[in-house]
């Protein structure tokens, strides 16, 4: 989108797609959408219907990730109600070796094939940390950065909780009940961000104590394991065929990697990007430093009352750590 805000006057009246590569992220995702008077919601769930219509437009050599998100985009453009100049498909684009940064190209590709010239393709970059929002930029990428955070810490609690209740949908009830409640907070136009950084952190703490009072027992005697991988695939339950309920079915506990830590990924590349162009001391970067600082700040906000929850599930304190770690091999 162009700082000047053309793309956002345009999607007034449409309804914006956000491809569900989690259902919570993708429905806090279009909640924030909402604050700024854009109706939007999640891409439908993927199923067989998916893989069909994405396959009709790819060779094979695309990865998995682009055949579901084209899939279920193609699902919306099949329905008898799609209006091609009321919809809109959010498709973020990124740089590197990762072939994402091309799918908003066929996709578009696609839509004129189909004569669907008025559907909108919303791709924003990660070349400047997704920031290309127009005059909402700074108020809307705070509260999406609210969005991550609460739907993480949301995952977070489900997960450490749900093996051990009896019976486990119950643990799925107050996750929904949650995110109902979390998307409502999110969708509030014109709420400052202080006043809404509270009223997650004590709808999370709310959650917390929900989870506490379900049945059964918290003994933490199943093993724990980490799902990494990459973050479309290890998010996306159709993708990864359910594997988180799968490991839980046989007695394990699981931790994910979340979508935060590509956000991390995404300003350290913005940070790069600013020093090889010769602007490690301009305006730029002391922006992008203070948009940095600011959500550290949210983060550590929303998790210090849930500090005692999770210990023994804490995360690197910083992305450095894991490039760190991770340089070795790469």
């Amino acid at each position: 989108m162009n700082s000047n805000g053309r793309n956002k006057r345009s999607l007034i009246g449409k309804t914006l797609y956000i491809p569900r590569m989690s259902y919570s992220a993708a429905k806090l995702m279009a909640a924030a959408f909402q604050s700024i008077g854009i109706h939007a919601k999640p891409s439908p769930p993927s199923d067989a219907r998916t893989l069909e219509l994405g396959s009709k437009y790819l060779n094979g050599d695309e990865c998995l990730p682009e055949r579901i998100t084209l899939g279920n985009f193609l699902k919306i453009i099949e329905d008898p109600g799609f209006v091609p100049d009321e919809t809109a498909f959010l498709l973020p684009t990124s740089g590197g070796p990762c072939r994402f940064g091309q799918y908003q190209a066929l996709l578009k590709k696609v839509l004129r094939d189909k004569g669907h010239h008025e559907t909108l393709v919303v791709a924003p970059t990660s070349s400047d940390g997704y920031e290309g929002f127009g005059e909402s930029a700074r108020d809307f990428i705070r509260t999406s950065w609210h969005a991550v955070l609460a739907s993480d810490i949301l995952r977070k609690l489900q997960l450490k909780f749900r093996p051990y209740v009896d019976p486990k949908e119950l643990a799925n009830e107050i996750f929904h009940q949650s995110l109902d409640e979390l998307s409502s907070i999110l969708a509030m136009e014109r709420l400052p961000a202080k006043k809404r950084l509270i009223l997650i952190r004590q709808t999370l703490c709310n959650a917390s104590q929900r989870f506490h009072r379900l049945p059964g027992n918290f003994a933490r005697t199943k093993p724990l394991i980490g799902i990494v991988g990459e973050i479309f695939c290890r998010l996306n339950e159709f993708s990864n065929e359910y594997l988180i309920n799968t490991i839980e079915e046989f007695g394990g506990e699981v931790w994910i990697s979340d979508i935060g830590e590509w956000l991390w990924y995404t300003n350290d590349e913005q940070r790069l990007r600013l020093i090889r162009a010769g602007k490690k001391y301009s305006l730029a970067m002391l922006s992008a430093k203070i948009k940095f600082a600011i959500q550290h700040h949210d983060e550590k906000y929303l998790l210090k009352s849930l500090q005692a929850e999770f210990k023994g599930y804490e995360e690197p304190q910083h992305i450095h750590e894991v490039l760190n770690y991770s340089r070795p091999y790469l």
